[in-house]
């Protein structure tokens, strides 16, 4: 039996959804892919190659540079095709986005700046 009573409001719903997790789910399995990468590396300590910075740069890009871009890009396609609840499941992600700098992100670069000046 599905929850659903209306197949309108459950295109609606998985529109909503896909709107906001797809950005989300792939920024920051980028980003914990890379992550594991790097830790699974056996390079001695202090020794960084270019394979090492490659995953570092893809690290911090998947959460702070694609989730953003792929919002975006879902809210563009939801306005060319007049798709509603994709493009208010997109909207919220880039609020959860900007909630995320804000909470996370701008402190952490406030606490590194001021320990090394």
């Amino acid at each position: 039996m599905s929850i659903f009573l209306n197949k309108e409001v459950k295109e609606y719903t998985q529109n909503y959804w896909f709107g906001l997790a797809l950005p989300i789910l792939i920024g920051w399995s980028c980003s914990l892919v890379s992550l594991s990468a790097v830790v699974a590396r056996n390079s001695p300590e202090g020794e960084n190659t270019l394979i090492d910075y490659f995953f570092f740069t893809c690290f911090v890009m998947g959460h702070l540079v694609i989730w953003p871009l792929l919002s975006w890009w879902l809210i563009q396609r939801a306005n060319e095709t007049d798709n509603i609840a994709r493009l208010k499941g997109a909207s919220m992600s880039i609020k959860l986005y900007l909630v995320w700098l804000l909470l996370f992100i701008v402190p952490s670069m406030m606490s590194l700046f001021s320990e090394s000046g």
